[in-house]
């Protein structure tokens, strides 16, 4: 039976447990470099980190990266002393320390220094939002509590970035300014791996990019916090587009202007169009790409709780023009693998189809994942051996991945299932060896594998059979379409003979008054 789209799954929590496995990998066929180099922000250290503490041959490589990230774009000095932690000690059970001359010491000057700057940081943000809130700057107010809640963020301090963040809702005058701090609460949820919460913000803010202005929020983003609105009108017209088209009336209906000052007039106006065009072009691309970070939140969060149908529906609104615009959550390459995995567990063949493989800027997604791209290819061709081949490769690489790897093995789970489904369906009778033989599965493992899987689809009611264990033979239950359509028919003909009879026999008391109706006087009554 195939899970409804909207269903939560449950994915092995045995498996998600198993996170902390190590995993050997080619570092000559994985270039950590390169699969880091597609992340940025916070998500970059926290990947660098999970790939030390998963790949032994990495460990103090990736350790080293993440602390010099630490140090360079960050101020926690909480996630440094993490990472410190994971360069000194060794990947065995119970994390023990290397040789005194092996490991790093702690930056104390760093550590301190940056410790004071926090706290003489927060102090003054707090100072000035007090200062706002006294004056009753609506404006001031909201981007003291944004100040503080992006300080809280570069501290380390999430559930107060939440806290602070969530206090601008109250204070946003714009529907610029409620995207925004939609977008804040989102990145940093995800960050918390706060999912539950998520999908509110992800729908109120995608229901304000129809009246959104990407050139008022560039110019809110850049203001600072002061006790007038950061928000100016341009002297002409509300709008870049207006200014010019007033421009280029004033140059051709000044009558009293000289013919040089109309020319210079209009040639200036002239020069602004070609802008305005530029601006409004990368306006709608900033809508894009807002859009898209949005889209591949939300699919994070159902993907992270086990709503597979709904995360792969997500990630495919995700345009394939955005670039990089949703690295701090994801890279393209994962976008496309959780398309391809989760797309392939849940949907039939009708929908994969439709929704998957003929969708429009798919393939361009697939391009540079070639492993994600021929798997789809060849489970939708019916080549199970093949494609459960593919699977297995992919496996390293998904256990890599922070996101996936709890994910990876239910998926997975899901889609040998489907691909026995689909496998036996044609069949009346069907061998047992031939089955493991198509799906690669050629030895007494391979067997015994393939014979329990049947037996799990056949106790949860998936295939409608049963299993001659002596003769390893699976016997389907087919249904007899013919006959069926004429049980159908019958049932619906025998419906409506029903129903017309009693009709007919309420005609026939009513002509016959012998059904009593109520007087008006009881009716009044009751």
């Amino acid at each position: 039976m195939t899970p409804p789209i909207n269903q939560t799954i449950e994915y092995d929590q045995n498996h998600s447990s198993a996170t902390t496995e190590r995993i050997e990998v080619n570092q000559e066929e994985f270039d950590w470099e390169s699969y880091i180099s597609a992340y940025k922000g916070r998500t970059k250290i926290d990947r660098l980190l999970f790939l030390a503490e998963k790949v032994s041959s990495l460990r103090q490589t990736c350790a080293n990266a993440a602390l010099e990230l630490v140090k360079t774009t960050t101020k926690d000095v909480q996630l440094y002393h993490r990472a410190l932690y994971i360069r000194n000690t060794k990947p065995e059970a119970g994390s023990p320390l290397l040789p005194k001359e092996e490991r790093q010491e702690v930056d104390v000057e760093w550590c301190e220094s940056t410790e004071k700057a926090n706290r003489v940081e927060l102090e003054k943000l707090d100072l000035e939002l007090r200062n706002y809130q006294n004056n009753l700057i609506k404006e001031s107010i909201r981007m003291g509590y944004r100040d503080l809640g992006d300080q809280m963020r570069r501290v380390g301090s999430l559930h107060d970035a939440f806290k602070y963040y969530i206090n601008t809702r109250d204070y946003c005058s714009t529907n610029e300014h409620l995207v925004e701090m939609c977008l804040n609460v989102i990145e940093v949820s995800l960050e918390m791996k706060e999912f539950n919460a998520l999908g509110g913000y992800v729908s109120k803010a995608e229901g304000l990019l129809d009246d959104y202005d990407p050139q008022a929020a560039a110019a809110s983003a850049k203001s600072k916090a002061s006790g007038s609105s950061a928000s100016t009108m341009s002297k002409g017209g509300t709008t870049s587009g207006a200014d010019a088209i007033g421009a280029l009336f004033r140059a051709g209906g000044s009558a009293g202007s000289s013919n040089d000052r109309s020319r210079g007039e209009f040639q200036r106006a002239s020069d602004m169009l070609p802008n305005q065009r530029e601006s409004e072009t990368q306006g709608k691309r900033h809508i894009r790409e807002i859009r898209a970070r949005l889209y591949v939140a939300q699919g994070l969060a159902n993907m992270s709780l086990g709503r597979y149908g709904q995360a792969v529906a997500s990630f495919l609104e995700v345009g394939a023009d955005v670039g990089n615009a949703y690295a701090s959550m994801a890279s393209r390459n994962d976008v496309a693998t959780y398309i391809v995995l989760c797309g392939i567990a849940i949907l039939d063949r009708k929908e994969l189809k439709a929704r998957v493989i003929d969708r429009q800027g798919i393939h361009s997604m697939l391009e540079d994942n070639t492993q994600a791209q021929q798997l789809l290819e060849s489970f939708y061709a019916c080549e199970y051996k093949r494609a459960l081949s593919l699977l297995d490769k992919l496996q390293t690489r998904a256990l890599l991945d922070v996101i996936l790897a709890p994910h990876f093995h239910t998926l997975s789970r899901h889609i040998v299932q489907r691909a026995l489904r689909q496998f036996v369906q044609p069949f009346d009778t069907l061998q047992v060896h031939r089955l493991a033989t198509s799906l690669g599965w050629s030895d007494e493992q391979g067997r015994m594998r393939a014979l329990n899987e049947l037996l799990h689809l056949i106790q949860s009611g998936d295939i409608a059979g049963r299993l001659d264990l002596q003769n390893n033979v699976l016997l389907v239950d087919k249904v007899d379409s013919r006959q069926a359509l004429f049980e159908d028919a019958i049932k619906t003909g025998n419906h409506h003979i029903s129903t017309a009879k009693g009709l007919m026999l309420r005609v026939s008391l009513l002509q016959n008054g012998l059904i009593a109706k109520a007087s008006q006087d009881n009716n009044n009554e009751s």
